[in-house]
Order: C-alpha cells, then structure tokens, then sequence
C-alpha cells in the first residue's frame, strides 16, 4: 500500500497537491485503489480512492490510526549543517528515520554553510518520515545563531559536543543518567566549536560530551546522537 501526506475535511481526506502527479503518472493508480495517507500531526488514513482528477485525489469515511511510530520523549539537535548539502540531506534522512523530534541548523564561528534551503530539507524530512512509517513530522527550525540556541529558557538536559582537551562525558553514559526531561545537543562544524563558544555554552549550564575514541564526521555525529537517544528509550 503506497504512502502519501494530505489532510482530513469532514469525512474525506484528501492528498496534498504536490502528491498527485506522483499517484497518477508515476504509480499509476485508480479509482478503488487502498492508500495510506499520513496528516505529519499523528494521524494516519487508510482507504480506497472513490474520486481522482489531476486536480484532487480523495478517499472517504476512512479507517484512522493514530500515533504511529511515535518515538518516546524529545530529542532536539542544533546542528551545523554542512559544506556539502549531500551529506546535510543524509543527516535530515537518517535523523529522522532513526528518531528525532526537532532539528535546528545553527550559524557558529567555524560554519561552512551560512544558507539552507529550507522549503527542500522539510521535503526530505517529509519523505524519510514516510519510508520509515513516523505519522509525526520533526520540527525542522530556520538556520539560527549558536547564541540564540545558548539562550534557550525550557527545561532541558543540555549537551554540547566537542573534539577538544576539555573534561567531557560519555554523551550515551550521560543519556543514561539523565533525567525525564528533554534533550539538547549542540554538534558543531566540521572546525568544531570555538574556545569562546565552549565557554559561553558551559555559562548557561550546557555539559560537554564526546561520542566515544573516534572523530566523527558532522553529519555522522548527528546520527550518532540520533541512535543513542533511540537506544536510551527503546525505541530501536
């Protein structure tokens, strides 16, 4: 059974405009046809198409599932995207595949990449969510400055990764320990994070960590952080 994104009016649910070239012309299905139709908020449709045009593809009075793949408490990683935007995709894919609820891009002294496209990362996020069958959407967050991210007021457990000499945990070994409440972890730019941003985020209580002997690629850390939280709260 073939996946889509739409939305739900009444008693019909309807696929957005964007996946209906993709059903006619490259699936080619019908009139009769089950689909899947994922909301991004938690829902889940199942039925058979009863009307298809060019314009609308709908399904009525269908089956509704809720919280599927639902990934069990909150993992928000600030991250330094990329220089190649291949491997800024592969991080967005396989983060949100494995398991992340929010994701924020962030401007540092040694950034390689100071513009995203932000319309294009939230179409791949979109799609991985659809191969890997989460039925919640993460929130992708506009490229921010690091300084914004340091001043964030919520209850958190707050980490920030780093290569250097300075006393640091097991980010994993940490998980462990933490408590219920949320998680933040700042992974850096290839350069890593400048001593003056080390310090200004160990000012506001955030715990350096390193993701175990080896140095890891910027999108690598990503996924490493992803699987780690995955693994802490069985979700893998």
């Amino acid at each position: 059974m073939h996946n889509f994104y739409g939305y739900k009016e009444g008693n019909h649910v309807f696929l957005n405009k964007e996946e209906i070239t993709h059903a006619i012309k490259s699936l080619r299905l019908g009139i009769g046809d089950a689909i899947k139709v994922f909301d991004g908020f938690g829902n889940i449709y199942i039925g058979n198409i009863d009307d298809l045009s060019r314009k609308q593809i709908r399904i009525s009075n269908p089956k509704t599932e809720t919280d599927i793949g639902i990934v069990e408490g909150h993992l928000h990683i600030g991250i330094a995207p990329t220089k190649s935007i291949d491997r800024w995709n592969f991080f967005l894919e396989k983060a949100t595949e494995i398991g992340v609820h929010e994701i924020t891009p962030i401007l540092t002294s040694h950034s390689e990449r100071k513009f995203l496209n932000h319309d294009r990362s939230e179409k791949i996020i979109r799609s991985a969510c659809l191969q890997s069958q989460k039925s919640i959407i993460p929130k992708l967050n506009k490229l921010t400055p690091l300084s914004s991210l340091l001043n964030i007021s919520s209850d958190c457990n707050k980490y920030i990764a780093t290569c250097g000499d300075k006393q640091k945990n097991d980010f994993f070994s940490s998980l462990k320990q933490s408590n219920s409440f949320p998680i933040l972890i700042l992974i850096g730019p290839e350069g890593d994070f400048t001593e003056e941003e080390l310090r200004k985020a160990n000012s506001k209580k955030f715990v350096n960590v390193s993701f175990g002997l080896h140095r890891l690629r910027t999108e690598t850390a990503g996924i490493y952080a992803a699987t780690s939280f995955s693994q802490k709260n069985g979700n893998l």
